[in-house]
This record gives structure tokens, C-alpha cells and sequence, in this order.
């Protein structure tokens, strides 16, 4: 079986800090969502998860417990979205220019101080996404290789599912000093 729940657990326990009580949790690019327990067991908190397939949207309804809602829409684009989240999960984006947006999109429903945890393939995808992340705004606290990931697939073609792990926070913007004046005038 490609998915293990287990060592998807441990990368959480290791990674992840738990959050306050019951947090709202964003899936971006959630697929049939195997992991979907073990992120809403070890938050303790509710999941929403996106896809752009709704056959994909319903595979993932079949594999997961009541506490996770799925909804079909596109991650690069997240306008429709009315709620902000306290942890936004990216599991094995396919980084290229569409992941970068989809990074942005997941920032800007993240709430100040949240987190970004994700997990990639390979060694490039870390490197982009290290590389990434900061210019959208977040603060990396993590970036490494996982010692839970379980390696796929024969011969030739192996690769190391959830093989690098990021877990980074949602920086809060500075205001400049003509905000600052400008709040200060409104008042």
C-alpha cells in the first residue's frame, strides 16, 4: 500500500506542536485524504479538505471519520474560501510554478501566528519550496529530512513518501509607518 498511516502519525508527533483546543485545519490538494484521521487525531481539532476532482473529493469522504469536510475547488484559487485556518497541510505538492500560487492561496487563509506543514517527495521539491515559503511570508521553523518516511514503489522508480518535512509559521505583518499613522488618524 502506497499510504502508512503510522509513520505519517510519527512525522506529526515529531514535527507539529499540538495547537489550543480544537483547531481549524485546511487540507490543500487533500486527494483521497488517507492521512485524514491521523491529522484530526493528533490536532484534536476539525478538517477541511480541498480537491479540484470531485471523483478524488469522493474517495476521501469513503476513507475519513465525520470530523473532516470536503469541498471541490481549485487550491489556486481560494477566494470562495470565508474562514481562516490555524494549520494549513500541503502533502506532497507537486511543486512548480501552480504549487507556488497554491502556497500563497494557503497563506492568506492562514491565521496570524498558524502553521504550514508540509511534507515532499524529494530533495529538489524541499529546496523550492525552502527557497519559497519566505518570500510569501512565512517564517520556516523546520526544514529536513524525515527519518519516518517510507520509501515506494521498485527497481528504478523509488521515491521516499513524506521524504523531507517543512513546518513553518505565518509571520505577522509589520505595519509600515504611514499605517501606523493612518490608524491613528481614523481614531
Amino acid at each position: 500500500m502506497f499510504e502508512n498511516n503510522e509513520a505519517y502519525k510519527k512525522t506529526l508527533e515529531k514535527y507539529v506542536p499540538k495547537f489550543p483546543l480544537n483547531p481549524r485545519i485546511l487540507n490543500l490538494g487533500c486527494g483521497v485524504c488517507y492521512e485524514g484521521t491521523e491529522i484530526v487525531n493528533h490536532f484534536k481539532g476539525t478538517m477541511l479538505g480541498l480537491d479540484d476532482k470531485e471523483y478524488i473529493i469522493n474517495s476521501a469522504k469513503t476513507n475519513n471519520n465525520g470530523s473532516t469536510e470536503f469541498k471541490v475547488i481549485n487550491c489556486r484559487d481560494l477566494s470562495s474560501l470565508t474562514e481562516s485556518f490555524d494549520i494549513v497541510i500541503q502533502r506532497h505538492p507537486l511543486v512548480s510554478g501552480t504549487w507556488q500560487e497554491v502556497f500563497k492561496q494557503g497563506y492568506n487563509v492562514t491565521k496570524e501566528k498558524g502553521l504550514l506543514f508540509a511534507t515532499l517527495f524529494n530533495l529538489n521539491e524541499m529546496l523550492y519550496s525552502k527557497k519559497t515559503l519566505p518570500k510569501i511570508g512565512y517564517k520556516i521553523l523546520t526544514c529536513e529530512q524525515n527519518p519516518y518516511a517510507t520509501v515506494c514503489g521498485n527497481g528504478l522508480f523509488k521515491i521516499g513518501t513524506d521524504g523531507f518535512v517543512i513546518v513553518a509559521k505565518k509571520e505577522i505583518k509589520k505595519k509600515t509607518l504611514i499605517e501606523k499613522l493612518k490608524e491613528k488618524i481614523r481614531k
